[in-house]
């Protein structure tokens, strides 16, 4: 049943794996010497493994509708995975003991940027369950600034721009893809959010 469920209706996921051990051998290259943040130096900074491809049930994303916390005053998506118990245990196998473990890892799931956040072990039948649910949160473009490996998921530009103050209507966010960073919204700044 679980091939069925993978092949005509499921999808593929990258999951990239944290590298505690590149931490560990090299904490200087990782973090900034002075503040605890990743290092900005070209070629050093935080490292994941590379990614492998996890099967995926199902997936679903759900559009800004991430709870507000200490990240700051904008929303995230949210995604949700439902995985075969079998593929988590030959891919992730400590993931149902200790998911802890996997909360620096991230995600790729339609070029975008995820971290996992919640693992919900579900339909348990005798001592076994058969699927697995991982909750995930965007990873939003600056919080990916200093993370080489994911620069190909940052976006450069939004595609939302603000139109001039001068035009009396300012609160109804605009389609234009043509203006370059720096130019776009009205304070001279590339805006993370139409609102």
């Amino acid at each position: 049943m679980v091939d069925e469920l993978r092949a005509p209706v499921g999808t593929i996921v990258q999951w990239w794996l944290w590298d505690a051990q590149f931490y560990a051998d090299h904490p200087n290259e990782v973090l900034d010497p002075i503040y605890d943040v990743s290092n900005q130096t070209d070629g050093q900074g935080r490292r994941w493994q590379f990614p492998f491809e996890v099967p995926v049930i199902m997936a679903q994303q759900l559009r800004g509708t991430n709870v507000m916390n200490e990240r700051g005053y904008y929303v995230t998506d949210t995604l949700r995975l439902v995985i075969a118990v079998d593929d988590v245990q030959r891919l992730l196998p400590k993931l149902m003991d200790d998911p802890n473990i996997h909360i620096k890892d991230r995600i790729v799931f339609q070029n975008e940027v995820f971290v996992p956040t919640r693992v919900l072990p579900r339909g348990r039948y005798g001592n076994n369950y058969s699927v697995v649910t991982i909750d995930c949160n965007m990873v939003n473009s600056e919080e990916l600034v200093n993370d080489s490996q994911f620069q190909d998921y940052v976006d450069v530009v939004s595609d939302y721009v603000l139109p001039p103050t001068n035009t009396g209507n300012t609160s109804t966010p605009i389609l234009n893809p043509v203006y370059p960073v720096g130019n776009a919204g009205v304070d001279g700044g590339t805006p993370s959010s139409p609102f």
